[in-house]
């Protein structure tokens, strides 16, 4: 039976044991889809936290989107860490709306406020700490600045947070 139920992607972990009193227990840990990965190339598909892929065709999950120059082993090695970073964080997971990867692997945030303000993200590395920079920005900048003055954020750099001022026209729109 467990061979069986492992067969299934969506399936994490199984065992089947008989009590003494005779009756039969299956445990079953179901894969939780943490991001949904759209490539430029390819079909889209799920993530769990280990980076296995799930099929979208039988399931419906409301997570991030992960989408641009996605190969299957960056989203396998890269992507899982940064997802499961924002899955945890009640702030970050209704803060950001989709990840994206341009052709350099680098990757570019988009927010669900200020929706047109990018986060140039640059690798998956030092999450935690970049995190840490981008909200301090968030809670001590904006406020003051207000959240359509800057047209981009860079957190790529070491202890240092880069933004970008819209330009007069960006503003009129």
């Amino acid at each position: 039976i467990v061979a069986c139920l492992l067969k299934s992607k969506y399936i994490k972990t199984a065992s089947c044991y008989k009590t003494p009193q005779g009756v039969v227990n299956i445990e079953i840990t179901q894969r939780k889809p943490i991001l949904r990965v759209m490539p430029n190339e390819g079909e889209d598909y799920y993530i769990d936290a280990e980076g296995t892929q799930l099929s979208t065709s039988d399931y419906l999950a409301y997570v991030v989107v992960a989408s641009g120059y996605i190969s299957k082993q960056f989203s396998k090695e890269k992507l899982p860490d940064l997802a499961m970073f924002l899955e945890a964080d009640t702030f970050w997971k209704s803060q950001i709306s989709q990840i994206h990867v341009n052709k350099s692997g680098k990757i570019d945030l988009y927010n669900r406020v200020g929706e047109d303000m990018v986060v140039h993200y640059g690798n998956c590395d030092s999450i935690a700490k970049k995190f840490l920079h981008l909200k301090a920005f968030y809670e001590k900048v904006l406020p003051e600045a207000g959240w359509n003055t800057y047209s981009t954020i860079n957190v790529n750099y070491d202890n240092q947070i880069i933004g970008t001022r819209r330009s007069k026209k960006e503003k009129e729109r």
